[in-house]
């Protein structure tokens, strides 16, 4: 059995995956498609099969997978075997910059911190960003302009190739949670996967990468930036991300208590780790889509009464605030600020949000909601097409 590599088979996106982030999830490959035929996949990878390139007509036969592991821990990692198959898909000198001078942990620690990366890169992936590292610029060389790439479409870089191979300095000084960010008009976008639980990040380690990120970004073309940074959190949990900000809030030294006196970013957005958040992080594409959204929802009998979009009144006597941008630390001020006087009537937000903000506020406030298929309507966001099975099984390439 003859398994044919090309840019459009199953094949191809484990091999590019995998050697982008050193080592995928096993039970993740759902993220990637049909979670079935990946699996399959995957399973015929880890034997020996002969791969036949498409567009050079070479073969090489190779068992090119192995899977390490145990239960939800089990990880895809790639053997020596893959060599050649990296060098027909260009990522071969990516791969082994990054990973092959380093052996795998197997500790709990590494490997989970490996599967986030992983998660994250599945997101963006599924977001329609560009990740390809040998179509993307290098973050390293730099460029006087913005890269036409970043102008196109927002670009992933995992947080392993944004420290790079030759920045030691950054490499030993930065130690942070951050997953990778992307870049896209001028802007970056801090990225974390705080995955089923909450994260004890240190406010100045995650500063630091910021200013980095401020760096290279400047370095690539970004020049000023027009807004303030945000970050990016996943999450199974959107009070997850609640205790990580109070976390990084109410730090002994710090004390905070919101985000107005603290380094941290000052927009963090929560996306659920699942499809609905990929369809979520796909409206980033359209840059500023907040304010977008904001303009088009608000009735013409209402006002945005502040410039963030936040609270919108009704004939002077409803109060409304805006949750569908995703941004906890704004909706955890402004909790702060209820508590103080200041009138909220109704939160509205996403459908699959309505059970977090009815737990944020003990069920004590009105919600108006919209569905994600309501806002892509609305923002003109072409829905994704179903998965053809049949279509998959003709590009998985078996003959």
């Amino acid at each position: 059995m003859t398994i044919h590599l090309n840019a459009n088979c199953q094949t191809f996106e484990i091999l590019k995956v995998v050697a982008i982030v050193g080592e995928f999830p096993l039970h993740r490959l759902g993220m990637l498609g049909n979670r079935r035929m990946y699996r399959a996949t995957v399973a015929r990878m880890t034997e020996e099969q002969t791969y036949l390139n498409d567009y050079t007509k070479e073969t090489v036969t190779a068992r090119v997978l192995t899977i390490v592991g145990k239960g939800k821990r089990r990880g895809i990692r790639l053997l020596k075997g893959a060599e050649t198959l990296l060098k027909w898909t260009k990522l071969y000198e990516y791969y082994d910059t990054i990973f092959g001078q380093n052996n795998f942990s197997g500790g709990e620690k590494h490997r989970d911190r490996n599967f986030k990366i992983a998660e994250t890169l599945a997101m963006c992936r599924g977001a329609e960003f560009a990740y390809n590292p040998a179509h993307l610029p290098d973050l390293a060389e730099g460029s006087e302009t913005l890269p036409v790439e970043f102008e196109e479409q927002p670009c992933f870089y995992t947080a392993r190739a944004i420290k790079g191979d030759k920045d030691y300095e950054m490499k030993e000084t930065v130690f942070t949670r951050a997953t990778g960010a992307f870049f896209f008009n001028g802007q970056f976008t801090t990225l974390y996967n705080i995955g089923g639980d909450m994260a004890k990040l240190w406010e100045n380690s995650e500063t630091k990468m910021k200013d980095n990120l401020f760096i290279i970004n400047r370095n690539n073309g970004g020049g000023f930036l027009e807004k303030s940074p945000a970050c990016i959190m996943f999450t199974e949990n959107e009070m997850h991300v609640v205790n990580t900000l109070r976390y990084v809030y109410n730090k002994r030294a710090n004390k905070h208590k919101d985000y107005t006196q603290s380094s941290f970013y000052r927009h963090v957005y929560a996306i659920p780790l699942s499809s609905d958040g990929m369809r979520i992080l796909r409206l980033f594409h359209l840059g500023d889509w907040q304010e977008i959204l904001a303009r088009k929802i608000c009735p013409k009998e209402c006002a945005w009464l502040t410039t963030d979009n936040r609270f919108a009144v009704d004939n002077g006597k409803t109060f409304y605030y805006n949750f569908l941008d995703c941004d906890v630390a704004s909706l955890l001020y402004m909790k702060k600020q209820m508590k103080k006087g200041t009138q909220v009537d109704a939160i509205v937000c996403f459908e699959h949000q309505i059970p977090f903000i009815q737990e944020l506020f003990s069920k004590k406030i009105n919600i108006r909601c919209f569905s994600i298929d309501t806002v892509e309507k609305i923002l003109g966001i072409t829905p994704e097409k179903e998965a053809n099975v049949e279509k998959e099984d003709e590009q998985n390439g078996d003959t």
